[in-house]
């Protein structure tokens, strides 16, 4: 269940007539404020990981009223898939810990959402920083591989990180 709906339920168990004010509501806020997008962030082109071993870190500004419950991280990746092999993966990382392993022949044109409920960070500053790790090769000799300028992986401006405020949450009992 989205948190909207979420909030709205609640509201309904409170007001009957809170559908009203989900529609009214719901047409006055269609931007969500709660969303950043790569290109809100200054990534207005894709993002490329390149070479055997790459490594990309994004920071999102944060601050202690920001929760990671609820919260969640949509990335559309592209990759040369027909030309990598089944050994090539991506990880991404918040905080430094390993939250999502893919094999990039699974990529498909679906975006990947990672869900930050679960995550569990002791204190996390003035930015998150997720980080996008790549292992690939297409052969076994990753000097061939290098030169042949086909070890990459695009992450497309779209991608958006979905925050949730804990005042939010307690204000609307959603836990």
């Amino acid at each position: 269940m989205e948190l909207l709906d979420k909030v709205f339920e609640k509201l309904r168990t409170m007001d009957p007539q809170a559908e009203k004010v989900k529609i009214g509501f719901s047409k006055a806020f269609h931007v969500h404020p709660n969303i950043l997008t790569l290109s809100d962030l200054g990534f207005t082109r894709p993002l490329f990981v390149r070479g055997s071993r790459g490594l990309v870190s994004i920071s999102i500004p944060w601050n202690s009223s920001i929760s990671l419950k609820q919260s969640k991280a949509v990335l559309y990746f592209k990759a040369p898939i027909e030309i990598l092999n089944e050994k090539s993966s991506i990880t991404v990382f918040v905080e430094g810990a390993p939250i999502v392993f893919l094999k990039v022949k699974s990529l498909s044109e679906s975006p990947v959402v990672i869900d930050s409920s679960e995550i569990k960070v002791p204190d996390i500053g003035d930015f998150l920083d997720v980080s996008i790790a790549t292992s690939l090769s297409i052969t076994d000799d990753r000097c061939i591989d290098e030169q042949t300028g086909n070890l990459w992986v695009s992450i497309d401006p779209k991608s958006y990180f979905e925050l949730t405020f804990e005042d939010f949450l307690r204000v609307y009992g959603i836990s």
